[in-house]
């Protein structure tokens, strides 16, 4: 999705494109601590007042009572702050798919978090990672495979910890642009089906030879 629609898109839900957006895209659930991510942001909101917040998890069936749970706390903990986008109900979107929505938020947004704390292959984290996105995301699981710390995203292990990073990517843009660069260099090099394809066929032919 080109920069422009998506932020198009995003501003029709009352995020502001012009300012640093910050967005979160897993269920809510207590494994993707959404809590951990909001203490993130009002830490470094403390030196970054303009920095929004996005978490979206969409609810689509009423037999995830735990969703609902959790969704309810912290949208009882957001309301105490400004700049804080909830996104649970996909009725609110309209005529706009929630792939659509997704899509939009992944490519207006400025960082990328996955502020899991148990977590196995993060596809989240690798569709930010292919639209060139920097990505902070939990030091665990399957995450530590798709990113490389300092590299082309950064590993986290608590709130303080997610904050500084935050701080430092929207204060040093070129920096953030070069994280993104290699994000989408790691994708393309391991997580794509070419080079799916690419390790059967060599594999085909090893038996092949033997």
């Amino acid at each position: 999705m080109a920069e422009e629609k998506a932020k198009q898109i995003v501003s029709r839900f009352g995020i502001n494109s012009e300012k640093p957006l910050i967005c979160q895209i897993s269920r809510f659930d207590y494994w993707k601590d959404p809590r951990g991510v909001l203490e993130a942001f009002r830490i470094a909101k403390r030196e970054l007042p303009d920095i929004q917040l996005a978490l979206v998890g969409f609810i689509v069936a009423e037999d995830d009572p735990q969703a609902l749970k959790v969704y309810k706390e912290i949208k009882k903990e957001s309301e105490r702050e400004n700049n804080v986008f909830l996104f649970s109900d996909p009725s609110i979107l309209g005529e706009t798919s929630i792939g659509e929505f997704v899509n939009a938020l992944q490519t207006a947004a400025d960082i990328i978090l996955q502020k899991s704390i148990r977590e196995g292959f993060g596809l989240t984290v690798t569709e930010a990672m292919w639209k060139e996105k920097a990505v902070i995301a939990g030091k665990v699981g399957g995450i530590k495979k798709q990113i490389e710390n300092g590299h082309n995203g950064f590993l986290v292990s608590s709130p303080a910890e997610a904050a500084e990073r935050i701080i430092q990517l929207v204060k040093k843009p070129s920096l953030t642009k070069e994280m993104g660069r290699q994000a989408k260099e790691t994708v393309t090099s391991k997580f794509l089906i070419t080079r799916l394809l690419k390790n059967y066929l060599e594999l085909i032919n090893q038996m092949i030879k033997k």
